[in-house]
């Protein structure tokens, strides 16, 4: 019996929802869902946070099923390090692994949640991707979805995830490379080796930079270099034929009337 699964991801701009319909031999996307995010709450006002108002108009709004929720922490609000151990025994690398990044942490260890990724492993050294977290930055993510009657069956760090792609049949390349999700606020960055992953990180530039520059490179308004911004922007190796722009074009109206 097929089965929903909701990808939840909180932005700085919006949350996204992708409905994915999943069988034994394949996975669909069925729907997606965009909610724009109003303005934070005054510190210390008793308004609900901005993140839980949204994510209860949009399951509201598209009376979406509640079931099967998976989403992941922001990626400013973690920490990623690589730390290779002398031995590769798995057992080994998991009770040890907190006490390895101990030394890189700036908290004590019980004021942090930790996860980790054995990258590679052999009898005699092993490469581990470490993130990290407060705890108090987790609790307050989870309770945004409390407070929306939700409650995600798997909570992953962003940037990693995007590492993933790779298991959904993507063909990457040889050698060295890196993929990129450049968002309103951040760019999450992966870089690879092969399939390897070999470091993931969260800067805090976006889309909403770019478009300041092109706005001080152009001396316009920020509005009309959105628009500019949005409509003449292309990435890859298409990006000067005709038909990439009408291609675009034809995408950017459907995108604007979804979020109507």
């Amino acid at each position: 019996m097929p089965q929903r699964i909701l990808g939840i991801d909180v932005g700085s701009y919006s949350i996204k929802v992708a409905e994915i319909e999943r069988s034994f031999r394949s996975f669909d996307l069925i729907g997606f869902y965009e909610q724009p995010i109003g303005a934070a709450p005054a510190p210390g006002g008793e308004a609900p946070p901005a993140e839980m108002e949204a994510l209860q108009r949009l399951f509201e709004e598209y009376n979406i099923s509640r079931e099967f929720l998976f989403t992941l922490l922001p990626g400013q609000k973690t920490a990623i390090r690589m730390i290779e151990l002398p031995f590769g025994n798995f057992k080994k690398i998991d009770s040890t692994i907190e006490f390895e990044l101990e030394n890189y942490l700036p908290l004590p260890l019980e004021e942090m949640v930790v996860d980790y990724q054995i990258i590679s492993a052999e009898k005699s050294r092993s490469k581990v991707l470490v993130a990290y977290a407060r705890k108090g930055e987790l609790i307050k993510f989870l309770n945004a979805f409390a407070g929306a009657e939700l409650d995600p069956r798997f909570v992953g760090c962003e940037p990693v995830e995007l590492a993933h792609l790779h298991k959904l049949g993507v063909v990457f390349p040889e050698g060295s490379y890196a993929v990129m999700d450049l968002g309103h606020e951040k760019t999450n960055l992966c870089l690879f080796l092969g399939k390897e992953l070999q470091s993931a990180r969260t800067m805090m530039i976006g889309g909403r930079d770019l478009t300041r520059a092109v706005a001080e490179g152009l001396k316009i308004p920020e509005l009309e270099a959105e628009k500019i911004k949005l409509e003449m922007g292309q990435v890859g190796p298409e990006a000067e034929g005709a038909e990439s722009i009408f291609a675009k074009q034809k995408y950017l109206k459907r995108w604007q009337i979804s979020k109507q």
